[in-house]
């Protein structure tokens, strides 16, 4: 074999390599989501602000999974995740509505925006129309870190205005510190509800109407907490079906529903208490135990404490949601004072 044959040939393989190579790689592999905590510190807690979650007013297009949360004038703003500083606007002006704001760049086409901000130090005295020290555009911030002060520029309430995008694009910005469902509250197609208050089944997204007041359940969102004091963790409620700010109830679109978490069976047979009713109806008329998501028997509403067989993931139903009836902290819920929940007292408000 010739040199210039052997050359060649290697050439040959080496190209063959890489298109192997290339061929091996899928054509849009997607990045994965950073982890992400809610935009405040650790041990805080926010509501939605005036029901403005997905779709509703100017959350659209590249807005359009925003999220509004309750801030006073001054408190502290914190990133959702690491990332470098990519805008800080202070200059007290409109700006489009946005008023004073930041943008944080999370690497992997993902951006973080904080709007309306004070750009006040509320420790400070005299007070310093600054965004805290060290902070600004080309800064690392870590998930966390205070980057801002909420405010009302921009010509809106107080409030906070926060959103995430992958490529300039609205982007789902769940879960943050374990939670997700932030569009079945307020004015959105989740909940579907639309401006003013009105209850719009199958809502395309925030409508107006001339309906009552808004009814935005929104819980105080923070880790491990229990806003309605019925035993369960606000993380946990909405994957039983139940809202977590209304105590032994369930927020729909027709109103509250009165019964505990636990009472899987309503009737009068259990109507608003634990009974053999509802430790049955794991298994009878339909069997639920051992069921998850994509089954035809599994329904949320039995999925009473969120956990996985060993060696399984995701939410399923079995043994461990038969016994949180009469066993446990949620066996004994604070709302019975104590009193063993299984059979024991009807539960109210």
């Amino acid at each position: 074999m010739t040199r210039h044959v052997r050359r060649s040939l290697l050439s040959l393989g080496a190209m063959l390599v890489v298109l192997l190579f290339l061929a091996s790689r899928s054509p849009a592999q997607a990045l994965p989501t950073p982890a992400l905590q809610l935009p405040w510190e650790a041990g805080n807690s926010h509501r939605i602000f005036g029901g403005n979650t997905y779709g509703c007013d100017t959350h659209q297009g590249s807005n359009g999974k925003a999220i509004d949360f309750q801030f006073t004038i001054g408190e502290i703003v914190a990133a959702v995740t690491h990332g470098t500083v990519l805008t800080a606007v202070s200059n007290n002006q409109s700006n489009g509505g946005a008023g004073n704001y930041m943008a944080i760049d999370h690497g992997n086409g993902y951006e973080s925006r904080y709007l309306h901000l004070r750009v006040h130090d509320p420790t400070a005295n005299p007070p310093t129309y600054a965004f805290p020290s060290g902070i600004g555009v080309g800064s690392f911030v870590s998930m966390g870190q205070a980057i801002a002060y909420s405010g009302d520029t921009g010509g809106v309430e107080p409030h906070l205005h926060y959103d995430l995008k992958l490529n300039g694009n609205a982007f789902l910005s769940e879960p943050m510190s374990g939670f997700g469902g932030f569009g079945f509250y307020g004015y959105s197609q989740e909940s579907g509800i639309g401006a003013n208050g009105c209850l719009l089944p199958n809502s395309p997204g925030c409508t107006p109407t001339t309906c009552g007041p808004i009814n935005d359940p929104s819980p105080y969102w923070l880790a491990g907490h229990d806003s309605d004091g019925d035993g369960y963790r606000d993380s946990y409620e909405p994957n039983i079906g139940t809202d977590p700010s209304i105590r032994c109830g369930v927020f729909d679109t027709t109103g509250p529903s009165e019964h505990w978490p636990s009472d899987t069976v309503e009737g009068a047979f259990s109507a608003n208490k634990l009974n053999v009713a509802d430790l049955g109806s794991f298994t009878n008329p339909i069997r639920r135990l051992g069921t998850k998501p994509g089954n035809a028997n599994f329904s949320p509403r039995w999925d009473l404490r969120p956990a996985a067989p060993i060696g399984q993931t995701g939410p399923w139903i079995g043994l461990v949601d038969m016994a949180v009836l009469i066993t446990g902290t949620t066996g004994y819920p604070p709302m019975f004072g104590g009193a063993k929940a299984f059979g024991g007292q009807v539960c109210t408000d």
